[in-house]
This record gives structure tokens, C-alpha cells and sequence, in this order.
């Protein structure tokens, strides 16, 4: 089975107002057109989300939480869209250090969950500049990397976003 990849922005009127439209497809949206205007000559946009949410996945309450990260340049949610590149760790500590010392726990957590984070935003703008390559349907391309969809545990969904529902899958 081979996904159908956009690359190149499309755009769509009205027949009667010739305003744009939107809504048929990743192709007709304004984040692969933003994505196109800004991939070096030769390369193609590789637009992604990344989600560091271990909600709804049922291993939020053991000792670590997913990190998926997802293919955005086509239409549709076929499972091979999606990979699990690794596990943001959680601390260990006793019940009595998080009741006693819930600040300090609080603000090692976060800043766990921030370098698990930045390592992983700083490698994909390292690969950003030149792209990667991959071969899709027979063909080798140069592939660069934009990252267009966040989506974060509840708790630091607020933190990052200052949202207040914990349903909300925040996209930039």
C-alpha cells in the first residue's frame, strides 16, 4: 500500500466570488504553501507533527510517556503515517518527596520533560537546513522537515499554550 504524499500547494476558488477555498486536502492549505515557499530549490516540504501525549495512549501512568511523530503531507490516518520514535522518562520519587516538595518535583518534571523536548526540536532544525533523503514510490527525494502540529499532555498543554481544555490538540 502506498500513501498518496502532497508536495506542492494547489489552490481552489469559487466559481461565483472566485475566493479561495479551502478544506479539500492538505494541498489546498496555507501550511504547505507556507511550507513550499520556504524549501531550498531542489527539496520538498516534509510537513510533521510530534506529540509528546501519553493521555490517551493507556501508558500514561507508567514510567514513561510516547513520543509519535507523524506525517502531514497527505489526506487520511493510515497507521503507517505515524511511528513512535522513543519515551520522555518521568521521575520515580516517593509519595511523600511529591506531597512535602511539590514544587521543587513539579519543577524537576518540567524540566525533564524541557530537555527530552529540546533535544528532539533541536535535531530537526539541525536536519531543517540540508533536509534528509528517503525514497518514496521508487523515486530518492530530499526531504525538509517542517514541524506543523504540537500536541502535549494535558497538564503541559496549559503550561505551553495557556489553554484550558485538556481535549484541545493545539496546532500551529
Amino acid at each position: 500500500m502506498t500513501l498518496c504524499i502532497n508536495f506542492e500547494p494547489k489552490t481552489m476558488y469559487h466559481e461565483t466570488t472566485k475566493e479561495r477555498l479551502f478544506g479539500a486536502g492538505v494541498a489546498f492549505g496555507e501550511k504547505l504553501k507556507w511550507a513550499w515557499s520556504r524549501t531550498p530549490a531542489g527539496g520538498k516540504p516534509a510537513l510533521f507533527g510530534i506529540s509528546f501525549d501519553g493521555a490517551e495512549s493507556g501508558i500514561s501512568t507508567r514510567t514513561m510517556y510516547p513520543i509519535c511523530v507523524s506525517v502531514l503531507n497527505f489526506d487520511g490516518c493510515d497507521p503507517l503515517a505515524l511511528a513512535l520514535v522513543g519515551y520522555v522518562p518521568t521521575l520515580d520519587v516517593p509519595k511523600v518527596f511529591k506531597k512535602k516538595r511539590a514544587r521543587l518535583f513539579l519543577a524537576a518534571r518540567a524540566h525533564v520533560f524541557q530537555k527530552c523536548v529540546g533535544v528532539i526540536l533541536a535535531e530537526i532544525e539541525h536536519v531543517s537546513e540540508h533536509g534528509f533523503t528517503a525514497d518514496l514510490n521508487g523515486e530518492r527525494v530530499r526531504l525538509h522537515p517542517f514541524l506543523v502540529a504540537v500536541q502535549v499532555d494535558s497538564k503541559e498543554r496549559k503550561t505551553y499554550f495557556g489553554l484550558k481544555s485538556d481535549r484541545f490538540a493545539s496546532t500551529w
